[in-house]
């Protein structure tokens, strides 16, 4: 089957709409697991979250920068269902989407200026065995806007990731605004979230 033919959301304006509402929650509450209610057929390499974020986001505007890994169906897909340009430069992308975040270096991507902070990149981070609420030896602390006292959360990045997190944060209100998406579940992770690293069990 050609990409091209893979259609887009069912209902658009509806599905778009929860979409939209879904991801705004998950930026105001940090680290709380939500589900995407939109489904639909996405190429191999995306999932149907993140599949559904990037119809909502992306547009014949948007540049984009996709990890090189990703199969080029997945570029094909985009540019037909949203008409986005495609760039090889991290740090000229409005969206990022990531499927080996190991590889990727939060300093890359654009961060804005002091005048123009919303000028940044945001990340669309895949981890399919996305979860929270868990005490696993790579849970960290989450605690910030939208967050009472602490959240814990543990998904699939690195002790690595997480430094870079916090250099991140340290940039406010410079700085990367992050989701991480599961087959049906996103998660939110502005560049306001603290994170402080769990001791290992």
């Amino acid at each position: 089957m050609l990409t091209t033919t893979l259609p887009g959301f069912t209902d658009f304006t509806s599905d778009s709409q929860q979409t939209f509402r879904a991801l705004l929650t998950a930026l105001a509450e940090p680290g709380k697991l939500l589900e995407v209610p939109a489904r639909l057929t996405v190429p191999d390499g995306l999932t149907p979250a993140c599949g559904a974020a990037c119809l909502t986001l992306i547009d014949f505007e948007t540049v984009v920068w996709l990890s090189p890994t990703l199969p080029s169906l997945v570029k094909d897909w985009l540019r037909f269902h949203t008409g986005c340009t495609f760039t090889d430069q991290p740090v000229q992308c409005a969206f990022a989407v990531i499927s080996d975040w190991e590889a990727v270096a939060l300093t890359q991507f654009c961060r804005g200026s002091a005048e123009s902070p919303e000028e940044s990149t945001t990340l669309l981070i895949q981890d399919k065995q996305l979860q929270t609420d868990s005490q696993t030896n790579n849970s960290v602390l989450l605690s910030g806007p939208g967050i009472i006292e602490s959240r814990t959360v543990s998904p699939a990045v690195s002790v690595s990731f997480w430094k870079m997190w916090q250099q991140n944060h340290a940039a406010y209100p410079r700085g990367v605004d992050c989701f991480l998406f599961g087959e049906h579940q996103l998660m939110g992770l502005p560049r306001s979230t603290h994170v402080q690293l769990r001791e290992a069990a």
